[in-house]
């Protein structure tokens, strides 16, 4: 009889697995837009034949929206290579003296944390990614250039618990060389982050 019971224990169990729903992936992106995000760090790593291996070190606010990032060659931090991206501008160090353009060209964070502008999204499963329990998305995402638009194929891992983007990697055919890879690290540690205050503005 307990024998009997362990079986039938077993067979409830297994039909409780085979009929519990996962989250779809829009759900699963509309939680992450409204996660209540407000800074962040991130090292982001790319290859292609013709630079070789580039790093971006740096990191984000969410309000107001910055984005400081330098790059890192052999380990070392470039400081002349420092710059600051906002909604409407970027600001570049240059031998020394900061210079303000107008943002036209395709700026990383702010459309590839719009999750909504992520189409044909699809949950590829669940993953751990250092460490964190993550939902794997995977879908296609038109990148705003000068000029027209690039299309990346686009994987995003987000954080069961938080919301929390974790890691995200792109894809572009149209050129050669391997996925850009950023992996998000240290959110909501009170960053802030200060705009240049002298700067030479570029028309």
């Amino acid at each position: 009889m307990r024998l009997i019971m362990m079986v039938l224990w077993m067979v409830f169990g297994v039909f409780l697995s085979a009929c519990s729903v996962s989250p779809s992936a829009s759900d699963i992106l509309s939680h992450a837009s409204h996660a209540p995000l407000k800074d962040l760090a991130f090292t982001c790593t790319g290859y292609t034949a013709s630079t070789g291996t580039t790093q971006l070190v740096g990191k984000l606010t969410t309000h107001p929206y910055v984005v400081d990032m330098w790059s890192v060659t052999n380990g070392t931090s470039v400081p002349s290579s420092e710059q600051f991206w906002t909604d409407a501008w970027i600001y570049r160090l240059q031998q020394g003296t900061w210079y303000r353009s107008q943002q036209i060209s395709a700026n990383y964070f702010p459309q590839h944390l719009s999750y909504d502008l992520l189409t044909h999204p699809t949950v590829v499963g669940q993953e751990t990614v250092g460490g964190q329990a993550t939902y794997h998305i995977q879908g296609v995402l038109p990148v705003e250039n000068t000029p027209g638009t690039t299309t990346l194929f686009e994987d995003v891992w987000v954080q069961q618990q938080t919301s929390f983007p974790v890691q995200i990697q792109d894809r572009n055919q149209q050129f050669q060389g391997s996925p850009t890879t950023c992996v998000m690290r240290a959110w909501n540690r009170g960053i802030t982050l200060t705009l240049p205050a002298d700067y030479v503005p570029l028309q």
